[in-house]
């Protein structure tokens, strides 16, 4: 029995899933970020305030809505997702836009 592209997609997303919430346990990015983050990056759903400037690499408008502890954590996001994430879903808001389009 093969598994449909669909049942396949879905896999690879779970492995997806799982290998980007293990990276983000041993960061220093706030737990309650990482859904956020895994959701936008895995499920391209858009993301709050703050992530959105993030991943649209909007340096002052992430300091503008980021809160006391992500303020100090912007070079962790930029890591994660460099090196964790699809170079398509982030860096620009046009990037971005095109991400959350797909799905």
């Amino acid at each position: 029995m093969t598994a449909t592209n669909k049942e396949v997609e879905e896999l690879r997303r779970k492995a997806h899933r799982q290998e980007l919430a293990g990276v983000l346990v041993r960061s220093a990015i706030p737990e309650r970020m990482h859904g956020g983050l895994i959701r936008f990056v895995v499920d391209h759903i858009r993301p709050g305030d703050f992530l959105m400037a993030v991943v649209s690499n909007d340096l002052a408008r992430a300091c503008a809505k980021a809160d006391d502890e992500n303020k100090h954590l912007l070079f962790a996001y930029v890591s994660i997702l460099h090196n964790w994430a699809p170079a398509l879903c982030w860096g620009s808001d046009k990037a971005v836009s095109d991400w959350l389009g797909q799905e």
